[in-house]
């Protein structure tokens, strides 16, 4: 399963794309999970989830996972909140409500569209 996640993913992310993950990344296995994370292409940011050990939310126990998700998993950020709108004010900077370049946008579910 894990391979078709990161084939599908990498069909429609380009290794300069902006991705928001929000969360929840590491259920399962920890090296397995983060090591199919870093095979998905982007620049990652994680606003981290309850599930994940690097959230703030498991006080000490979480200590050293930031590193560990930066490197195993390939996440160029990690953000602790609740939501992303309190801890990543700035989300406008993954996707600006119109494309300067005429790129691509995001639109639901991962998929990208053209702004032609």
């Amino acid at each position: 399963m894990d391979d078709s996640i990161v084939e599908r993913w990498n069909e429609v992310i380009a290794p300069t794309d902006r991705v928001l993950v929000l969360g929840d990344v590491a259920m399962g296995k920890i090296d397995r999970t983060l090591g199919a994370a870093s095979q998905l292409r982007g620049y990652k940011a994680l606003l981290a989830g309850n599930h994940d050990r690097c959230t703030a939310l498991h006080g000490r126990k979480a200590v050293g996972w930031d590193e560990r998700y930066r490197r195993d998993g390939g996440f160029a950020e990690i953000h602790q909140g609740a939501s992303a709108s309190t801890s990543m004010p700035n989300t406008e900077r993954f996707w600006p409500a119109t494309s300067p370049t005429g790129g691509t946008q995001p639109t639901s579910c991962g998929t990208r569209r053209s702004d032609q």
